[in-house]
């Protein structure tokens, strides 16, 4: 869930909790930036996604390959701030939780993503649907000539 989204000189710190334990990840301010969704960096895909409020205090994600950069971090270096574990997420590697769904491990191994909903420079992909409308034949075999490529290459 994210908790709270914390408004820094130079970024965003994005709150991660469980109900128990809380993590941050870091989303620097971008000033300008491509309006093309495929050319956009990890960074300002989540930037995008505070600016436009469709990353909210409250909100319930589905994470998948979260990776832990620092555990003892601080903040501002003028203050005392609490210790902080930064990680990394990849955009193409979360998605909305449903609302009444259970903080915490999910019983769900895979993280299910379909291809429009998938960016160039959003991460790795955990999972991705796909249909399979037809399926061609590769190889065609003949009685006593081995086998033909496509008609193009013989094998003997």
């Amino acid at each position: 869930m994210v908790g709270e989204i914390i408004s820094q000189q130079n970024c965003y710190l994005v709150e991660l909790s469980d109900g128990w334990n809380s993590v941050y990840f870091q989303v620097n301010f971008e000033t300008s930036f491509n309006n093309d969704k495929n050319t956009l960096t990890n960074n300002q895909l989540f930037f995008m996604l505070i600016k436009s409020k469709k990353l909210y205090s409250g909100m319930k994600l589905h994470i998948m390959g979260m990776k832990v950069l620092d555990s003892k971090s601080e903040a501002n270096e003028d203050e005392k701030a609490p210790e902080r574990t930064l990680v990394e997420i990849q955009y193409n590697s979360i998605c909305k939780a449903k609302w009444d769904e259970k903080l915490g491990l999910s019983k769900s191994k895979h993280l299910l993503r379909n291809l429009a909903s998938l960016r160039n420079n959003g991460g790795f992909v955990p999972m991705i649907d796909v249909f399979i409308v037809k399926k061609y034949k590769l190889l065609e075999r003949a009685s006593g000539h081995g086998c033909r490529y496509l008609k193009k290459l013989t094998c003997i």
